[in-house]
C-alpha cells in the first residue's frame, strides 16, 4: 500500500482582482410618489481562478489551478416606481429591468466546460465570447433520402436516411470538430422584475413577476428520450413525430440504437430558448388592530 500525489499545488495562486466603474442617478418627485433610478456599471475581473489542463507527459490527470484571464461584465439597471396612498386605498408599482454583457477579454488558452459526457463538452470559453457560451454542431434537419446524404458533407459511413444532418460550417466537405460554432449563452442578457401592491383598510395584496431573457439551456435529458442514447425510453414528442420515411419529419430522427452516436452529438438539436416570465408570488394579508 502506498500513496501518490494526485494534484499539483501552485504556491503563486492569489485572489482574483476586479476594477469597477459605477455611474448612477436617482430621482424622486411629488414627495416620493414617483421616481426612477438608472445605474451603469463596468466591471473587469482579472487573474481569475481557472483550471488549466496539463499535458499527459506531466503524469497528473487533474487540471492545474492558475490565475489567468480577464472578464468584462457591463450593463445597465433601471428602476421605475410609483406610490400612491389615499384615505383608505393605496397602491404601488415598481419595475426593475437590467441588461448585461458578459465577455472574456483575455485568456491564455480556451477552456472546455459544461460536460455532457465523457470527454464531451457543450461550452467553450475563449476570448471574445461569453463565459457561458455554447459551442455546438448546428443541426440542419433530417436526411430524407440517400441522395441528400451523398450531396452533403461526409458525416460517417453508418449515416442513413432518418439520421440528423449537420451543417458544414467551414465548407471542407467533412463534419468534424472544426464545424462547431458559438450558438448562444447560458447567461441571460436581460432580467425583469415587476412588483404590484395594493391595500384597502386592513387588507393588502402583493403580486410579483420575475423574468430572464436572451439566454439558452442545453436539454441533456433529451439525449436520452429523443436520441436512443441508452435506448430505454423515448419522449412523447419523439414517439409521435419521429422520422418514418421521406417527408415525415425534419426534427426528430429515426429511433435507432446503431445511429445514436450520430444523432446525439452535442448540437443545437438539444439547445433550447431559456427565456421566461414567471408569476412568482401572490400574497394576500390582513392586519388586525
Amino acid at each position: 500500500v502506498g500513496y501518490i500525489q494526485s494534484q499539483l499545488g501552485n504556491k503563486d495562486l492569489k485572489w482574483e482582482t476586479s476594477k469597477q466603474l459605477n455611474l448612477g442617478i436617482d430621482m424622486a418627485f411629488s414627495k416620493g410618489e414617483y421616481g426612477f433610478s438608472v445605474d451603469y456599471y463596468n466591471k473587469k475581473s482579472s487573474d481569475m481562478l481557472v483550471r488549466a489542463p496539463l499535458p499527459p507527459s506531466v503524469g497528473y490527470a487533474s487540471p492545474y489551478r492558475i490565475n489567468a484571464g480577464k472578464v468584462l461584465n457591463e450593463g445597465v439597471d433601471i428602476e421605475l416606481y410609483v406610490r400612491k396612498q389615499f384615505k383608505d386605498v393605496g397602491f404601488s408599482a415598481s419595475l426593475n429591468w437590467g441588461y448585461l454583457k458578459n465577455e472574456v477579454l483575455e485568456l491564455d488558452a480556451p477552456i472546455q466546460a459544461g460536460r455532457i459526457d465523457n470527454g464531451v463538452y457543450a461550452k467553450y470559453i475563449e476570448k471574445g465570447h461569453s463565459i457561458g457560451s455554447f459551442y455546438l454542431y448546428e443541426m440542419d434537419g433530417i436526411f430524407q433520402n440517400e441522395q441528400e446524404i451523398i450531396k452533403s458533407a461526409y458525416q460517417g459511413s453508418n449515416v442513413q436516411p432518418g439520421d440528423v444532418k449537420y451543417k458544414d460550417i467551414n465548407n471542407d466537405g467533412v463534419i468534424d470538430e472544426k464545424d462547431r460554432k458559438h450558438v448562444g449563452s447560458s447567461i441571460p442578457k436581460q432580467t425583469l422584475g415587476l412588483n404590484l401592491q395594493a391595500n384597502y383598510k386592513g387588507w393588502d395584496l402583493s403580486v410579483f413577476f420575475q423574468g430572464a431573457f436572451g439566454h439558452k439551456i442545453y436539454n441533456q435529458m433529451a439525449t436520452e428520450t429523443e436520441g436512443f442514447y441508452r435506448g430505454f425510453s423515448v419522449s412523447k414528442d419523439m414517439y409521435d413525430n419521429y422520422w418514418r420515411g421521406e417527408g415525415t419529419s425534419n426534427e426528430y430522427p429515426r429511433p435507432s440504437w446503431s445511429a445514436k452516436s450520430n444523432n446525439v452529438m452535442a448540437s443545437t438539436r438539444f439547445l433550447e430558448d431559456a427565456s421566461y416570465l414567471r408569476f412568482k408570488n401572490l400574497q394576500l394579508g390582513y392586519t388586525f388592530n
